[in-house]
């Protein structure tokens, strides 16, 4: 079984969210918009080891990065753009749920207690537990 951070777990949602989020004027570069975050989401896709949606990601996604890679450092997302990246990123959301219910099986554990349970229960476990201990002791 592998283990990951539920932090890791975290930022890949936030991530995603961003980007299915992004609208009309939104910063292009720099740290934390849009380029850096297409970026992130191509190395939780596969540190997560998510291989199929990662494939789609790419396809999607690495042209019109380096699309938007072109524009001026003050660049914005355009209406087409936002437009564009939603339907990508849509479509990833729909992979991803198949990826994951295909073939995942995910179960919370705490260091601090010993104890595993469905990921289900996983959110739960994060609001009562993770939030009274240090993140380095919730993992997946």
């Amino acid at each position: 079984m592998q283990y990951h951070s539920l932090y890791r777990f975290y930022w890949f949602g936030t991530c995603l969210r961003y980007l299915q989020d992004a609208s009309v004027g939104t910063p292009l570069h720099g740290q934390g918009n849009i380029n850096w975050n297409i970026e992130q989401l191509f190395s939780y896709l596969e540190g997560l080891e998510l291989s199929v949606t990662a494939r789609l990601g790419h396809k999607k996604l690495d042209d019109f990065l380096g699309e938007l890679k072109t524009k001026p450092a003050e660049g914005v997302l355009a209406a087409e753009e936002a437009q564009r990246l939603g339907r990508a990123v849509f479509e990833l959301r729909e992979t991803l749920e198949a990826e994951i219910e295909g073939g995942w099986r995910l179960h919370a554990y705490a260091k601090a207690t010993g104890h595993y349970s469905s990921i289900i229960r996983c959110v739960e476990f994060v609001r009562t537990q993770c939030s009274k201990q240090s993140a380095s002791d919730c993992t997946i």
